[in-house]
């Protein structure tokens, strides 16, 4: 999260993205809830470009820094 907050700050975007292995595949929506979780505490720096999209194993999701600053 910090990170990803130092790198909206330099004015780029962000993709976060989960891996799913195994059997983990079965339970996707906490993939989602933990995506959405890490967009929620990077609402005061960014907005959600894209929301959370699944393929193949990956589900990921795009930060880009808020405009008007």
């Amino acid at each position: 999260l910090k990170n990803a907050h130092k790198f909206i700050a330099d004015g780029n975007r962000v993709k976060v993205s989960v891996r799913f292995r195994g059997r983990e595949m079965a339970h996707t929506e906490i993939g989602k809830a933990l995506l959405d979780q890490f967009a929620e505490q990077s609402a005061e720096v960014a907005t959600l470009d894209k929301g959370a999209k699944l393929e193949g194993r990956m589900m990921s999701i795009f930060l880009s820094p808020k405009t008007g600053k």
